[in-house]
């Protein structure tokens, strides 16, 4: 539970990758937000970034904090409840910086802003759902799709639904950077831009491929090989063909 805390939290949730939002069978919903907030007790501590276990800082400007709190007051007036999540540093003057209290937000729907979008702080909504097919549904049904994880104890099972999900990238009951290996490629879909880093896939972003087209009566080449035959490589395989 600290990782899922810390993936949501990590940067004040100022990241790309950051978990922005948390699906939980209904049956287990409310024992889960009572996990959840425990584990932020412990991992969670806002202040000063540069005091000695301070785990959230603030936001980057006061106009990211004016939206972050905004949220949280849409929220609350379509019926949605804020959770504070984890400390305050004693010593932190949270009035002197853009400091936003890290909360989770339940009772929301899918319309809800923070919900839809990409709240970018240390706001996380959690929602209940009842079914597979239903919770994959919703996960996907954004314009954004950049990464998502999967948490269950069930390992086969969180695997077979991270390959239904529309995301670029899926973890298994991990969610940061230091669960990614930097041979496989990153990259979103949807709104979540365009083109892969890292991998094959990446090094590939930086090659402008050029095409030599030659009529069919010359593809011939050479003593035995007849017209339209086309050599045989004898190089390594490359990487294989972008869609």
């Amino acid at each position: 539970m600290d990782r899922l805390v810390l993936a949501a939290m990590t940067t004040a949730g100022q990241v790309c990758m950051a978990v922005k939002r948390i699906y939980v069978p209904r049956a287990r919903h409310d024992r889960f937000v009572d996990a959840f907030t425990a584990a932020a007790t412990r991992v969670v501590r806002l202040g000063d970034p540069l005091v000695p276990g301070v785990s959230v800082g603030p936001v980057i400007s006061a106009e990211s904090a004016a939206r972050l709190r905004a949220l949280t007051d849409d929220s609350l007036r379509r019926g949605g409840r804020a959770v504070p999540l984890g400390t305050v540093c004693p010593s932190a003057d949270t009035s002197a910086g853009h400091f936003v209290r890290p909360v989770a937000l339940l009772g929301l729907d899918d319309r809800a802003p923070v919900v839809r979008e990409e709240q970018f702080g240390p706001l996380v909504p959690v929602l209940a759902y009842d079914g597979e097919d239903e919770v994959i549904a919703r996960a996907g049904a954004g314009e954004l799709g950049l990464g998502a994880s999967v948490w269950s104890a069930d390992e086969e099972r969180a695997f077979a639904v991270a390959r239904r999900l529309d995301a670029g990238f899926c973890f298994v009951n991990t969610h940061n950077r230091t669960g990614m290996s930097l041979r496989a490629p990153f990259g979103g879909v949807k709104r979540s831009g365009h083109g892969r880093e890292y991998g094959a896939e990446g090094l590939m972003e930086y090659v402008q491929p050029c095409v030599t087209h030659a009529p069919a009566a010359f593809r011939g080449g050479g003593a035995g090989m007849a017209p339209g035959a086309y050599p045989v490589p004898t190089g390594p395989p490359g990487p294989p063909p972008r869609e």
